[in-house]
């Protein structure tokens, strides 16, 4: 505890209570801004990596899969041709599936 003069009030007053509570505050909130601008600048990204071709041009044996999920949603896949109407993918992409489509050519095909 600090003693103080009572010619000095200015020692003995009390703390500011909020001032950690505000430097603790503008972290979070300079942290919580760069998470969001982060955010926006990966899904600007993603949409414009979407808008362009593949750089190299895939074989016609491999497809994309497109699998509608139980509890909503989609998942979404690339599948090999193997054989006449045989296709192999990776199990996660069909877990749960309800329905399959198969992207050829920008069509689906069921």
């Amino acid at each position: 505890m600090q003693a103080c003069a009572p010619a000095t009030p200015s020692c003995c007053a009390p703390p500011q209570p909020h001032a950690r509570w505000k430097r603790r505050s503008s972290r979070w909130q300079r942290r919580l801004t760069g998470r969001g601008l982060m955010a926006v600048g990966a899904m600007a990204a993603s949409v414009a990596v979407a808008d362009t071709p593949p750089p190299i041009a895939l074989g016609r044996s491999v497809l994309k899969l497109e699998a509608r999920r139980v509890q909503g949603g989609f998942a979404l896949g690339s599948a090999v041709v193997v054989a006449p109407d045989t296709l192999v993918t990776n199990c996660h992409v069909t877990r749960e599936a309800t329905l399959l489509q198969v992207m050829v050519g920008g069509l689906r095909h069921t």
